[in-house]
């Protein structure tokens, strides 16, 4: 089968080979004023809203996503959530 993320290393009865990596991207409108900021950095993204994509039907990287960003020093605001990728951009 195929998953986003792998299964626990100590399950003997699994083998797992990553086949793909995707990268995430981020979006913003082109009038923000990121877009003039030549490389953008943790301490830009603190305190914005966010608008995330979450798959259906259980979002297995959301914990790894929000760990991520605690890594990094900040905390998303997160105010919408949509499953679809198109309806986040727009």
């Amino acid at each position: 089968g195929f998953v986003y993320s792998p299964p626990a290393d100590d399950d003997p009865d699994v083998a797992a080979m990553a086949l793909r990596h995707e990268p995430l991207v981020l979006a913003i409108p082109e009038d923000d004023p990121l877009v003039q900021v030549p490389e953008v950095g943790p301490h830009h993204l603190d305190g914005r809203t966010w608008i995330t994509v979450v798959r259906q039907p259980d979002d297995t990287n959301r914990g790894q996503f929000l760990a991520a960003c605690a890594k990094a020093g900040f905390l998303p605001d997160i105010a919408y959530e949509t499953a679809d990728p198109l309806t986040s951009l727009g």
